[in-house]
């Protein structure tokens, strides 16, 4: 076959036809005139073998033609010309039978090549296919690349320089376990797995992650970096974390560097993250557990313990327990290798009793548990632990003391009753002695968030909530903060119930301490965003990629991927940019009888940037791509940074009430809409009461006097 060039008049009549090529096979793919009235044909000659640009005149007369290219296919797929006449052509190139390159050249108006570059990942494919000019002359060539050998699954957009350079330089290596303490790596040593390393420079910060087999590729620009490895926990020592000045001054090359790692302390580190997409009254639904050793020694006898809610039936599990009762499941799991990690699905039904954002927890606890970190020789060996009840005629909260030595100091704690701290003291407690605090089981939200003793080893958070006791229950108050889940081996998973759930949502955790519609949340506390999507096409959906940009606001490099519906891959880059692609799904269209079928999940966390000051904002949002469907944008998930401690911006009852009283500020019906009763109650109340109150700026808009407690 040859290339055909059709002439037409304006309503389509052939003028003329003219063919084009030598003795083998010869494709035109791209047309555009030139400055002179003729016109340049892009496409291929030689049965496709070679990237081929032609000029021919509107006769049909053959002025100059230019074949590029190597030993494999290449083909030309669009022309731009410039205004000076000179002609910038895209296409692609095969490297090799498992490596195709983006062809990016630039000719002078009569066919000499000025430049040739090539583009994309090795070993991987990546194609050409429009080309346009950006305004400070560079280019932009929109095409595909593959995200496995040799199938073009992904769209590709890149932005070159005005000599079609772009990032090209890779600093690429393997993180590995250092086992032999030679600090070299071997290519026989363990690698690990996502460990994040950034390339940091003056200009920009670059992000990425280690695969299954300890490698990773960090695409850069020029310039001068230090590269620096991120522990994932103190149980580890780099034998060097941070590369100094590291010069990237080529294009289209690669750095090669290895980071050994050393166990610092011979443990194991078990964590666990227990997940769930929703919770829908009457409605089965799966509990993923994702579980992993990510200290330095392997994990014997190792078991995880999960406590469902009351509410929450057990129909079964991939990994059958060896324990049953009640609400309470025990898996056992062998000795678990380092740097191993497993899943379980757990199949649990909802009471149709629960109600409208009541919340269901599940508890999860993997063993062993233990700190191997030598604790601060400050520490009094007390260990704090809180536990509450929901009894006939009240609430009941225990402070006890389950360490092993008495406190030297007293320690705070607060009872927040929904959005009100209604109750301040203090404690000092022998080893195994206990403070016992009753409140009336008047339907409130009641939570208690008491303090360690200083140096306390690990990041043990003693904090309970008891929802739902009495009537009216008040919901929607226990997630607005933090549970004790911060050491790795716990998780709670708290879901409030729902109907059928969106179909592409993001819930930023802790939600926030709610003050006229404003979530806030204390300065260094780790965000958990759970990200859940749904198949909403006609077909089965076998590929899902959610991509995030994620806020200055947060630390890209403490990043960690908590827990998935089905395998992902996470790769984090430059500018705060996360993708997580879900390969190989089978996720069929949407029914309504049958939700959790369709749907999926992800959670991860991050810590916020370090001591972040009072209004500072964290705004997410993510996008979904389903198959091969235009994207789809969460609705943005924010919170405001209150202050360093919760009591910055909690509101706290009248300093009438003192700190050692029972006493309580209530308002009901909370919410209301003509009428409300404001009640001091547990404490009498000596004088005038004042009542003021305030719109959300501050001002005073009415104040009420009264004499007693309500």
């Amino acid at each position: 076959p040859d290339a055909l060039l059709l002439l037409t008049d304006a309503d389509g009549n052939e003028l003329n036809r003219f063919r084009f090529g030598g003795p083998e096979g010869d494709e035109g793919f791209a047309l555009a005139p030139t400055k002179d009235g003729n016109l340049l044909i892009g496409g291929a000659t030689g049965n496709n073998s070679d990237f081929w640009v032609l000029k021919v005149s509107p006769e049909g007369d053959v002025l100059w033609e230019q074949t590029l290219g190597g030993d494999f296919g290449d083909r030309c797929h669009d022309l731009l010309v410039l205004p000076d006449g000179s002609i910038v052509a895209v296409g692609g190139s095969e490297i090799s039978p498992f490596d195709a390159e983006i062809f990016l050249t630039k000719l002078d108006p009569e066919g000499q090549v000025l430049w040739t570059n090539l583009l994309g990942r090795n070993e991987f494919l990546d194609e050409g296919f429009a080309l346009r000019q950006t305004p400070d002359g560079g280019f932009v060539v929109v095409g595909i690349n593959s995200q496995i050998t040799g199938v073009g699954n992904d769209i590709s957009l890149l932005k070159t320089d005005s000599l079609g350079n772009t990032f090209s330089h890779f600093i690429e290596g393997r993180v590995v376990f250092d086992q032999n303490l030679d600090c070299e790596a071997q290519p026989a040593e363990q690698g690990l797995r996502e460990w994040l390393i950034k390339a940091v420079s003056d200009q920009a910060t670059f992000v990425g992650s280690t695969d299954a087999q300890g490698y990773y590729s960090i695409l850069v620009d020029t310039g001068t970096y230090d590269l620096i490895l991120l522990p994932k926990n103190d149980y580890w020592e780099p034998c060097q974390d941070t590369i100094a000045d590291l010069h990237i001054d080529s294009f289209y090359d690669s750095t090669q560097v290895d980071f050994p790692v050393q166990d610092a302390i011979v443990c194991p580190l078990n964590r666990v993250d227990v997940s769930t997409p929703f919770m829908v009254p009457c409605q089965p639904v799966d509990l993923t557990l994702g579980f992993c050793n990510e200290g330095t020694a392997p994990s014997a006898d190792t078991y995880i313990e999960v406590l469902l809610d009351p509410l929450l039936t057990f129909n079964g599990a991939s990994l059958p327990p060896t324990t049953v009762q009640d609400s309470f499941l025990r898996f056992d799991l062998g000795t678990l290798p380092l740097d191993s990690c497993g899943t379980i699905t757990l199949n649990v039904t909802l009471s149709c009793d629960a109600l409208q954002g009541e919340t269901i927890e599940v508890l999860a606890h993997i063993f062993p548990d233990s700190i191997c970190i030598p604790p601060d020789p400050n520490w009094d060996g007390a260990s704090i632990a809180v536990s509450g009840a929901c009894e006939p005629d009240s609430v009941r909260f225990e402070i006890k003391n389950v360490g092993d030595g008495d406190m030297q100091e007293a320690q705070d704690y607060i009872i927040v009753e929904d959005i009100i701290v209604g109750l301040q003291g203090n404690f000092q407690l022998d080893v195994d002695q206990a403070l016992e605090i009753s409140l009336p089981a008047d339907g409130t939200t009641y939570r208690i968030v008491a303090m360690q003793s200083p140096g306390h080893p690990g990041n043990n958070f003693p904090t309970l909530a008891v929802e739902g006791c009495g009537m009216p229950a008040s919901t929607g108050f226990v997630t607005q903060l933090p549970e004790n889940e911060a050491d790795p081996f716990l998780s709670l998973e708290t879901t409030e119930t729902e109907t059928l759930p969106d179909a592409f949502s993001m819930r930023g955790y802790p939600k926030g301490y709610f003050l006229n519609d404003t979530a806030f949340i204390q300065a260094n506390t780790d965000i958990e965003y759970h990200v859940r999507f749904q198949n909403t096409t006609a077909d089965t959906v076998r590929r899902v990629v959610i991509r995030d940009t994620l806020p200055p606001t947060l630390e890209l490099g403490s990043l960690r991927l908590a827990s998935a519906s089905h395998p992902v891959r996470m790769e984090a880059y430059d500018r705060g940019i996360v993708k997580f692609i879900f390969e190989d799904l089978q996720l069929p269209p949407f029914d309504p009888n049958q939700p959790q079928a369709s749907t999926g999940f992800l959670k991860f966390k991050i810590a916020q940037k370090p001591d972040l000051p009072p209004g500072t904002e964290i705004t997410n949002r993510a996008s979904i791509y389903l198959g091969y469907e235009a994207p789809i944008r969460s609705i943005a998930k924010t919170h405001f940074v209150g202050g360093a401690d919760l009591l910055d911006f909690a509101i706290v009852v009248s300093d009438r009430i003192t700190p050692t009283s029972k006493g309580a500020l209530r308002v009901f019906p909370n919410p209301f809409q003509e009428s409300a009763t404001i009640e001091i109650s547990g404490v009498v109340v000596q004088g005038e009461v004042t009542l003021s109150l305030l719109d959300s700026a501050g001002r005073l808009l009415r104040q009420i006097r009264a004499a007693g407690n309500r």
